[in-house]
């Protein structure tokens, strides 16, 4: 299966069903299942994976996807706010924080600070945000999504492209 090669599993994953567009793998180890999930999402042959785990009395056919977690990086900002708190604070602007990735290994990434976030799918993703720093300037903070293919250039939002975008330039501004 082409996903076995992709995310490098110590065991295998199996398609256990389908039903749409909506998949049931089954892991053969629960580590490679959570950091699969704990990774995600996956861009697949230009297609927007998501893996989540499954819940009881769950029915695939009712089953919107109207949020999802993504990993984003913060570029442009000064060392101080390369913490735990900053992370939290500067990643709302972005969406709901679940994880601030700080390396505790020396020497540590500096280069932008990793966050994991909710993010809804009805929303546009931000470019980034005005940052006001101690010396009063406001300095810009950009936004790099990780493994989220099809962020639509007129509107914002994940799932499709600029081609097949619904909206006018106009109503996209609003």
């Amino acid at each position: 299966m082409y996903v076995n090669d992709l995310w490098h599993l110590e065991g295998s994953v199996h398609v256990y069903g389908r039903s749409k567009n909506h998949y049931v793998f089954l892991f053969e180890r629960a580590g490679d299942m959570h950091r699969i999930i704990d990774n995600g999402p996956y861009a697949i042959q230009g297609a927007l994976l998501i893996v989540d785990y499954w819940k009881p009395d769950l029915i695939l056919d009712r089953l919107l996807f109207d949020k999802m977690m993504i990993w984003v990086q913060l570029y442009g900002l000064p060392l101080e706010c390369f913490t735990e708190e900053a992370g939290v604070c500067l990643g709302r602007a972005v969406g709901d924080v679940v994880k601030v990735d700080i390396d505790s290994l020396m020497p540590r990434n500096i280069q932008f600070l990793r966050l994991r976030v909710w993010v809804s799918l009805d929303k546009p993703l931000i470019s980034g945000f005005f940052l006001k720093f101690r010396d009063s300037q406001q300095h810009w903070i950009s936004c790099r999504y990780e493994r989220v293919c099809k962020i639509c250039r007129n509107c914002g939002r994940i799932g499709h492209t600029i081609t097949t975008c619904a909206l006018s330039f106009g109503e996209a501004q609003r």
